[in-house]
C-alpha cells in the first residue's frame, strides 16, 4: 500500500488593508485628537475627517440621517439657514474657518475641541412640553433626546453669534467669541443662558405638573385657564371617560360644588333653526341669520342672538381687509331711483378639467338688484351689447352705465350701442375699482357665497346654479345696505313712492329674462 502524503495546510495570511490617510479639517486641524467628555453625546457627534465638509445631501433620506453628517457640516448648514447667509454655503464655510483661526490664536488649542466643548455645555437636558387633559393645557418638563440636544446646541450657538454680530462685531469674531464663552460655561454666552433658562422652566413645569397630579392645594403655579373652561373640562371628563365627579374635579383643579349638574341649553328651537340656516348659508353672519329668524316669528334681543350664535359655534372667519388707495376721491353721483345707473363687470371661474368660463354681472345701483348673470366660455363686446338690448326690453333704458376699461366694454360694438341708444357710458379710472363700488361689493358676495362654495361640473350646471342664486339674492337674501330688505322689495317701495312704474315693467306679454337670454345666446 502506497502511503498518500497529506497536502500541507496552507497558512492563512491576513492581508491588512492600507490605512486611509488622515484628512485634516480645513487642511490644518486633526479631528482624531478631539475628545468627547459627555458619553451620552458620543454617538451623535460625528467627527469624521473631511477637508471640505460637504456630503451633498447623501444622508438626507436615510433614517437618522443627521448621524452621517459631520458636526462641522451640521454647524455650517445651520449657519447657512440664517437670514444673512441663506443659501450661501461657501460664505458660511469661510466664516467658520476664519473663526477657528481666531480661536487657535487666542486659546492655543485645537478649535474643533473648543467646538465640541461648547456643544456639550450648551446642550439642554430637559425641555417643556404641553399636555392636554380634558379641556385644559398642562405644561410638564421632559428629558431631551441626544440628537435633539445637539440640534438645539448648534442652533443656539449660531443664533448667539448672529445676534452678537449686530453689535458692531464681524460675524467671524462674534462666532469665535460665542464658541469660546460656551466652552468655558460663561453666562455671557447666548447658548449657555438659553440652556439654563430652558432647564429652569422645565424644572418649574415638572413641579407644577407633579403637584397638580398629587392633588395638592395652594400651588404657586399660574392659573392655566378660566373657571368656566375648567368646569366644562370636568364635565367632559365625567361624560367621556366615565370617571367620578371627585376625581374629575381633582384632575382639573375645581371645586366639586360648581360642577354638580349640567344645565340644558336654552332656546333649543331657535338653536336648531339657526343651525339649519347656517348649514344652507354658511357665509351668513348673526345679523342676517337674525333677519331670517324674524321672518319666521323668532324675535329676540341682538345680545341674546349673538350669544346663541357664538355658543353654537357658527362664527364666520372674516376676510382680510383690502388695501385702500390714498388721496382724495371724487364722489360719484347718487342713484336716487331705479334704472338711474347700472354697473357692469366680469368674473371668472372654472368647471370640469380646469376649463374656465366668464360671468357678466349687471346690477342696478339704486335698489342693488341683480339684472343679469350670464355665463359662457367666451363673451365678446357684441355679446354684451345683445344682453344689454334684452335688459332694456325688460327693465327700460338706464340713465347711465358704469364699467371698467376692459376690452369688451371699450370695443366698437359697445361704443356703437351706447351711441345708438343714447346712453351715457362712464369708464372708471384705471386702478380705481372703488369708483365702481356697487358691482365690486356684489362680486365679493357672489364669490364668497356661491363660487367658493360650489363645484361646477359643466357650463349648464354653472348657469343653473347662477340662476338659482340670482333669484335668492333678489327675492330672499336680506341686504344690509337696504335696511335688511331684499332688492325686489326695495324696487317696489321706490316705484310706489314715485307713483308710477317704468313702462317696460308693464309689458306683460314679454317673456321672462332667462328665456330671452337663452334665445339670444343660441
Amino acid at each position: 500500500m502506497e502511503e498518500v502524503e497529506e497536502n500541507p495546510v496552507e497558512e492563512m495570511v491576513e492581508v491588512s488593508e492600507p490605512e486611509m490617510p488622515v484628512i485634516p479639517l480645513f487642511g490644518k486641524w486633526d479631528l482624531t485628537e478631539v475628545n468627547i467628555v459627555d458619553t451620552t453625546l458620543e454617538k451623535y457627534i460625528n467627527l469624521d475627517a473631511f477637508q471640505v465638509p460637504h456630503t451633498g445631501g447623501r444622508h438626507s433620506k436615510k433614517k437618522f440621517g443627521k448621524r452621517g453628517l459631520t458636526v462641522i457640516e451640521r454647524f455650517i448648514n445651520n449657519l447657512m439657514r440664517s437670514e444673512k447667509y441663506t443659501g450661501k454655503k461657501a460664505q458660511a464655510y469661510t466664516v467658520l474657518k476664519n473663526s477657528f483661526e481666531i480661536i487657535h490664536t487666542k486659546k492655543k488649542e485645537n478649535p474643533a475641541q473648543i467646538l465640541v466643548q461648547a456643544l456639550e455645555n450648551s446642550a439642554p437636558r430637559a425641555a417643556v412640553v404641553s399636555l392636554r387633559y380634558g379641556g385644559i393645557r398642562v405644561y410638564s418638563g421632559v428629558d431631551v433626546s441626544p440628537t435633539r440636544r445637539v440640534d438645539i446646541a448648534i442652533r443656539n450657538l449660531c443664533i448667539g453669534a448672529l445676534e452678537s454680530s449686530k453689535k458692531q462685531r464681524s460675524i467671524v469674531k462674534a462666532l469665535a467669541r460665542e464658541l469660546m464663552l460656551a466652552s468655558e460655561i460663561n453666562p455671557d454666552s447666548y447658548a449657555i443662558s438659553k440652556k439654563e433658562e430652558t432647564e429652569r422652566q422645565a424644572e418649574a413645569a415638572a413641579g407644577r405638573y407633579d403637584a397638580g397630579h398629587c392633588g395638592s392645594e395652594g400651588s404657586s403655579g399660574k392659573e392655566l385657564t378660566t373657571l368656566t373652561k375648567r368646569r366644562e373640562a370636568a364635565l367632559r371628563a365625567m361624560r367621556d371617560h366615565d370617571i367620578s365627579q371627585r376625581r374629575a374635579c381633582r384632575l382639573v383643579g375645581v371645586d366639586p360644588k360648581t360642577v354638580r349638574r349640567e344645565r340644558p341649553p336654552d332656546c333649543p328651537e331657535i338653536r336648531k333653526e339657526m343651525q339649519e340656516i347656517a348649514g344652507k348659508r354658511r357665509r351668513f353672519g348673526y345679523r342676517r341669520i337674525g333677519v331670517l329668524l324674524e321672518r319666521k316669528g323668532m324675535i329676540m334681543n341682538h345680545k341674546k342672538l349673538y350669544r346663541l350664535y357664538r355658543e353654537e359655534g357658527l362664527s364666520v372667519k372674516r376676510r382680510r381687509g383690502r388695501k385702500r388707495a390714498r388721496g382724495t376721491r371724487t364722489p360719484m353721483p347718487e342713484a336716487a331711483r331705479p334704472n338711474a345707473r347700472w354697473s357692469l363687470d366680469f368674473l371668472s371661474d372654472s368647471f370640469g378639467a380646469s376649463r374656465k368660463f366668464r360671468i357678466l354681472a349687471v346690477i342696478d345701483d339704486c335698489c342693488r338688484e341683480n339684472l343679469c348673470l350670464m355665463a359662457d366660455t367666451s363673451i365678446s363686446g357684441a355679446r354684451v351689447a345683445r344682453e344689454l338690448d334684452a335688459l332694456v326690453r325688460v327693465y327700460g333704458k338706464p340713465g347711465c352705465i358704469v364699467s371698467d376699461n376692459g376690452t369688451e366694454f371699450t370695443s366698437r360694438a359697445i361704443l356703437k350701442w351706447a351711441d345708438q341708444n343714447d346712453v351715457p357710458w362712464h369708464y372708471i379710472d384705471p386702478g380705481k375699482p372703488q369708483q365702481n363700488a356697487f358691482i365690486e361689493s356684489f362680486n365679493g358676495s357672489l364669490r364668497d357665497e356661491l363660487l367658493n362654495e360650489e363645484i361646477f361640473d359643466t357650463l349648464n350646471d354653472a348657469r343653473r346654479k347662477l340662476a338659482l342664486w340670482r333669484y335668492d339674492y333678489n327675492a330672499v337674501r336680506p341686504h344690509s345696505s337696504l335696511g335688511n330688505q331684499t332688492p325686489l322689495q326695495a324696487r317696489r317701495a321706490l316705484e310706489q313712492f314715485e307713483g308710477s312704474a317704468p313702462g317696460a315693467l308693464a309689458q306683460h306679454e314679454t317673456d321672462n329674462y332667462q328665456d330671452q337670454t337663452r334665445r339670444l345666446s343660441s
